[in-house]
């Protein structure tokens, strides 16, 4: 049917048919090229939009790992202080579950007399502190002492900071008395240490205004207590449980 078509067009118009036919075919593969360079630009565009979207998916990733790894660099020191903290609460609080238990079992012990200078040697020839009252508690099988005497605050924070500490266990021993809160102080007294005998050291908490430091001298920790309005000092020494 195609050539006796060519054939009524060649004897109607008077043209060659093979060169009709030819002409046609340059036609066909010139709109075919087109129409596939078309395709390929379309094809393209997506193709560079998904490569731009994961550049950024990479920069990003790559910037919040730096990030992390600085956060972690410079926490590194805060982190170690905590676990320290937390060691020696752990310690104190277990020490506290003890002494309970034990003082449900055992008869309550006789306190002896105590004074501050047979611990703070640096006192021992100083008479401007004066002693008022001191005890020595037996807690089940360790010591806690409770004293109350006179003294400048800045000469008994320097008589116990010069204490000599002694290497027991993993105890870290602290080089000067600092300052904590009333939270961090009850944090580490058991239940029962107020009685009736320990009961002059415990009139701290009627004062008005006071202060309260502690320091680890090992096997010693030592919280001293001062009174704001006068040159009253509270010391409560114990002994720390390995």
């Amino acid at each position: 049917m195609l050539s006796s078509a060519l054939v009524r067009y060649q004897l109607q118009f008077g043209l060659d048919v093979s060169n009709l036919a030819f002409s046609c075919y340059l036609q066909f593969q010139f709109f075919n090229q087109h129409l596939f360079r078309a395709g390929q630009a379309m094809n393209s565009l997506p193709s560079q939009i998904l490569n731009v979207v994961r550049y950024i998916m990479t920069t990003l990733r790559n910037f919040i790992a730096c990030l992390i790894l600085t956060t972690l660099f410079l926490s590194c020191n805060r982190l170690e202080d905590k676990a320290k903290q937390l060691g020696n609460k752990a310690k104190s609080k277990s020490k506290q579950l003890i002494d309970t238990a034990i003082n449900k079992i055992l008869p309550d012990q006789k306190s002896d007399t105590f004074s501050i200078r047979s611990i703070v040697k640096d006192f021992q020839n100083d008479k401007s502190i004066t002693e008022i009252k001191g005890i020595q508690t037996d807690q089940n099988f360790l010591y806690a002492e409770y004293c109350v005497y006179t003294g400048d605050k800045n000469r008994v924070l320097k008589g116990v900071s010069s204490i000599t500490p002694k290497k027991v266990n993993d105890y870290t021993s602290d080089d000067k008395c600092y300052s904590v809160t009333k939270h961090t102080f009850y944090d580490d007294i058991a239940p029962d240490e107020k009685n009736s005998e320990t009961a002059f050291f415990w009139n701290f908490e009627r004062l008005k205004n006071y202060e309260i430091y502690t320091c680890i001298k090992a096997p010693l920790r030592h919280y001293i207590i001062f009174d704001k309005n006068s040159d009253t000092v509270y010391h409560r020494i114990e002994e720390l449980r390995d």
